[in-house]
Order: structure tokens, then sequence, then C-alpha cells
């Protein structure tokens, strides 16, 4: 298991998060996830998605948002429903 972390973008407010995308190559596959870090505290799921186009989408979603680290799991939890639930997506 070999794991890289690239960060794609910072937030300007306080605490600062820094969000970065996770990719994770797993018995021959490439997987992605998301990690949300500030100087407090820090979140990851590491993998969530087979797409890198769609863990990027969540994670502007989630620095266009203010995401902070605690609460990672719940807008990855409320993603994924929306996704397998709602058509208009």
């Amino acid at each position: 298991m070999n794991l890289k972390k690239v960060l794609i973008g910072n937030s300007e407010s306080c605490p600062k998060n820094s969000y970065y995308l996770i990719e994770r190559d797993f018995e021959g596959g490439l997987f992605y996830g998301v990690s949300v870090e500030n100087d407090d505290d820090s979140g990851t799921i590491p993998s969530m998605f087979e797409d890198r186009e769609e863990a990027e989408l969540f994670i502007k979603l989630l620095m266009r948002n203010d995401v902070s680290p605690i609460h990672i799991y719940e807008a990855a939890d409320d993603y994924i429903g929306r996704l397998c639930f709602d058509e208009s997506l």
C-alpha cells in the first residue's frame, strides 16, 4: 500500500484549513481520498473514490464550504448519500 498526498488548496479563514487529495495504490488499483488539516485537527478518508476527478470535485466542495477536519466524515456521508439517492446531481 502506497499513499501520495497532494495539496489542492487552503482556506483563508481561521483556523486555516489545508485540503489534500490522497492517492492510494492498493493491490494494483488506484483509489482517491481526501484529507483536511489545520494546526489543531486533521481528518482523512484514504479511499473514498475510484475516480480522481470525482475526488477533486469533492475537495473543491469542501473548500468552498470551508469544511473543518472534524466535519469531513459528515460531509462525505452527505455527499455519497446524494450521489446514491439524488438523480439530479
